[in-house]
Parts: structure tokens; C-alpha cells; sequence
């Protein structure tokens, strides 16, 4: 087998020569086909497209509109509720001795959240539809476009028009066969830059109008769960089920809007593009460039369809919607006061430390200027007996170096030697006292002291 395998033809090094321009000959074919392509079949395909779309978004509106089982469920759960919290709020009242002033308060929430469920059967729907439709022709105000913001299936007639336009459009200063390195720059290189780039177009369509449905699916799924989930807001337990739920829904809404805004600003980027690629004239030499210029283009269109759930995600996400968002606040709260007490007493730990061994390396350095080593300048010794324990830690050894470094500096300028500490610490003999020592009473034993009578005047 060894000896087989060391007989066996390699393969020459210009073997991939042939393969290469077998396909950079098919690109330069495939270029003039597709400029012949029929238009109308490619806005058939698109039509088809279309439709879909707006199938799908008619069966989302119909989940909007409710369902009549589940309305009646949240009907009856709601009122369930605050049946059960009205009955609970007198028995408490009646227990407790509170009066009608003191249960009203009790009262305010169940009754707005009781209102609020039964408000949003009809009206939820109708108003967040309308309050995202409202932000939406706010952005596309803002860029100039007098048809409101654009819809799924206009980002998709626009993307498959655009595409359509990239792959048609007359690439200049085509390269001749006598001139090789010109033809493969603008005729094969150019033109798979270009099919490329509306390819990646086409994604960002569906892309976007993917995106653009899920938002409207789950804004539809929220507003349909409803009458559901309100009615849990009333109890406090069961309070996380609306927070939930209302995140949810908020998210879905953003993400409409966020949709809507970059299918606004992408509108216009595309219809730039598509600018680019006709402006193309026999007379501009930079062909190739343009083309890779409206590649990099249509990545960035798809890249900002892709980050709309993240944008979404991240202006929902810097505000809590839980009712109980206090708790974790001043949890951090505790926690940051927590860890200032223990950065101050670790501060001060380590200054008591650093006067310990400054008291203990000065040892008894005289006071005053005159007296005896060891004494004063009113005769008493300074309190630093040696038996007491040596200060710890870096602060302690640092304060005991600078107080030796105080006893080195007393002795240069008095000219003495250095204290000592002495065997024990000295007495000190004061002037004698007239008055007795106090001796308390103790009877004898036996005895029991008699309680004299007290002398009351007349």
C-alpha cells in the first residue's frame, strides 16, 4: 500500500486554473441573463409574497379582537376577586374595630383594577394598535415620508425591488476579453459582489417583516389574555401573574415600534442603494469599488433589522413594571450601607492600630524638656508599660517604626541617651492626708445592727 501511494500522480499546481475560469466565465453568462430577466415575473413572486403577509396579518387582527370564552372567564374572575376581597376587608374591619374611613383606602385598588378589566375587552386593542401606529408616523415624520410608516409588505415590495434593480443594473467600463484582470474586477467580481448584495437585501426583508410579525403576535396574544390577567392584580399574591403580563406586553408594543423605525430609516437607505447602482455611468471607473460599497450597505440594513428585539428588549428592560420594584432598591440599599460600615471600621481598625505602635515604639520619651529620663516635666512617667501586647498588622508595625523614629529624633536634639523601661512602673508619692481612711460598718458577727430612733422636732 505504501509503495502504491508513493506511485500515485500528484496533482500540478495549475491544476485549479481550468475550474477558475470555467466559473468566473459562468458569472460573466449569468450577468447578461439576468439583466434579460422578466420583470414581471419577478413582481408576480413578490405579489405572492405579499399576499401571505397579509393573510397572516388578518388572522393576527382577529386575535386582537378577543375571544367571547375567554371575556367571560376574565368577567367572572374579576368579579370572583373582589367579591372575595370585599367579604375579607368587612370580616378584618369588624375584627379589628376599624371604622368606614379606614377601610375605604383598602378598597381604591380592587375597585380601578375591577374597572380596568372590564375597560380593556373593547378598548385595549383599539388603543395600543393606535398609540403604536401614532409613534410610528412619528418616525417616518421625522424622515420625510409623506405615506407613514411602511408596512410589511412594502419592506418587502421594497427590498425585492431594490434586489431586482442591484442585479440589473449596467456595470461600467465593462472589461474585453484582451484585457483579463479588467474583465474579472467589473464583469465577475463586480457583478457577484452585486448578486451578493441583493441576496443579502432580500434576507433583510424577510428578516424585518419576520420581525414586524412577531411583534404584532405577541402585542395580539397580550391583548387577547387580557381580561384574563388583570383581574390578578387585585390580590397580592397573585400580583405577579399582571406583572408579567404587562411586561409582556410592553415588549411586544416596543418591538413594533422599533420595527417601524428602522423599517422607516432602511426605506430611505434602500431607495439611496438603489440610487447608487443606477448612477453607474460608462465613464466611471470605479465600478468594482461602487459594488462592494452597495454590498456593505445592505449588510448594515440587515444588521439593524437583526438588533430591533435587543433595542426593544433594552428600553423595557431600564424600568421595573413589578409592583413590589421597592423591595430590590432598598435591598441594594442595605447592601451598600453594609459595605461602607465595614470600609469605615476597617479604616479605623487600622488607625488604632497605627497609634498603638507609634505609643509603643516612643516608649517613655520624656515630655518635658527638663527632669530625669523616664519622667515628666510634673514628675509622672508616661504610661507605656512593656508587658503590653505589640501592635498587629501593617498599620501597627508602620506607627511603631515612626515612634522610633520620634525617640531617635528627641535624642539627637536633647543629647541624651535613650530611655529605658523600667522594672516596674514607679511609684509616686504624694503629700500626706489629715483626713481618715473610710471604713465601712460591718457588724459583728452575731449582732444585728439596731436602728436608733431620729430626733424629730417639736
Amino acid at each position: 500500500m505504501v509503495g502504491r501511494a508513493s506511485v500515485m500522480p500528484r496533482p500540478s499546481g495549475g491544476a485549479w486554473v481550468a475550474p477558475a475560469v470555467f466559473a468566473l466565465c459562468l458569472l460573466c453568462l449569468a450577468r447578461p441573463v439576468a439583466a434579460a430577466e422578466d420583470a414581471a415575473a419577478a413582481a408576480a413572486a413578490v405579489t405572492h409574497l405579499r399576499d401571505i403577509f397579509l393573510h397572516i396579518t388578518s388572522a393576527i387582527d382577529a386575535f386582537a379582537a378577543g375571544n367571547a370564552d375567554l371575556i367571560a372567564v376574565g368577567r367572572r374572575t374579576a368579579v370572583t376577586l373582589f367579591g372575595v376581597l370585599l367579604v375579607w376587608g368587612l370580616v378584618k374591619s369588624w375584627i379589628l374595630g376599624k371604622g368606614m374611613a379606614q377601610l375605604l383606602p383598602e378598597f381604591i385598588q380592587p375597585v380601578i383594577i375591577l374597572g380596568l378589566a372590564f375597560w380593556s375587552v373593547e378598548h385595549l386593542g383599539p388603543t395600543v394598535k393606535a398609540s403604536v401606529e401614532a409613534l410610528g408616523l412619528v418616525f417616518s415624520s421625522t424622515l420625510f415620508q409623506a405615506n407613514g410608516p411602511p408596512t410589511e409588505a412594502d419592506i418587502l415590495d421594497r427590498m425585492a425591488a431594490a434586489s431586482f434593480e442591484i442585479v440589473t443594473a449596467t456595470p461600467t467600463q465593462g472589461g474585453s476579453w484582451v484585457n483579463v484582470p479588467s474583465l474579472v474586477a467589473h464583469e465577475a467580481v463586480g457583478f457577484l459582489y452585486r448578486l451578493v448584495a441583493a441576496v443579502v437585501l432580500m434576507l433583510a426583508g424577510v428578516i424585518a417583516a419576520g420581525v414586524m410579525m412577531i411583534a404584532k403576535v405577541q402585542t395580539a396574544l397580550a391583548i387577547l389574555f387580557a381580561p384574563v390577567m388583570i383581574p390578578w392584580a387585585m390580590w397580592q399574591p397573585s400580583a405577579f401573574l399582571f406583572n408579567a403580563w404587562l411586561s409582556f406586553l410592553i415588549g411586544g408594543a416596543m418591538q413594533g415600534v422599533m420595527a417601524l423605525a428602522i423599517a422607516s430609516l432602511s426605506a430611505q437607505v434602500v431607495d439611496q442603494v438603489v440610487g447608487v447602482a443606477k448612477s453607474m455611468g460608462t465613464n466611471d471607473g470605479m465600478s468594482f469599488v461602487t459594488c462592494c460599497v452597495i454590498l456593505l450597505m445592505a449588510l448594515l440594513i440587515a444588521f439593524l433589522f437583526l438588533k430591533v428585539p435587543s433595542l426593544a428588549s433594552g428600553l423595557v428592560g431600564g424600568a421595573t413594571t413589578s409592583l413590589d420594584g421597592w423591595r430590590a432598591v432598598s435591598h441594594g440599599g442595605g447592601q451598600g450601607a453594609s459595605a461602607l460600615g465595614q470600609g469605615v471600621k476597617s479604616a479605623g481598625g487600622a488607625a488604632y492600630q497605627f497609634g498603638k505602635g507609634a505609643w509603643q515604639g516612643f516608649g517613655r520619651m520624656p515630655a518635658g524638656a527638663t527632669g530625669s529620663p523616664g519622667a515628666t516635666a510634673t514628675g509622672r512617667a508616661l504610661p507605656a508599660p512593656p508587658s503590653a501586647p505589640r501592635a498587629s498588622g501593617m498599620a501597627g508595625g508602620l506607627g511603631h517604626g515612626a515612634g522610633r523614629l520620634a525617640v531617635a529624633a528627641a535624642r539627637s536634639v536633647r543629647g541624651g541617651p535613650a530611655p529605658a523601661y523600667p522594672s516596674a512602673a514607679p511609684t509616686v508619692a504624694g503629700p500626706a492626708s489629715s483626713k481618715p481612711q473610710h471604713k465601712p460598718f460591718r457588724p459583728k458577727p452575731g449582732t444585728r445592727p439596731v436602728n436608733r430612733p431620729v430626733d424629730r422636732a417639736p
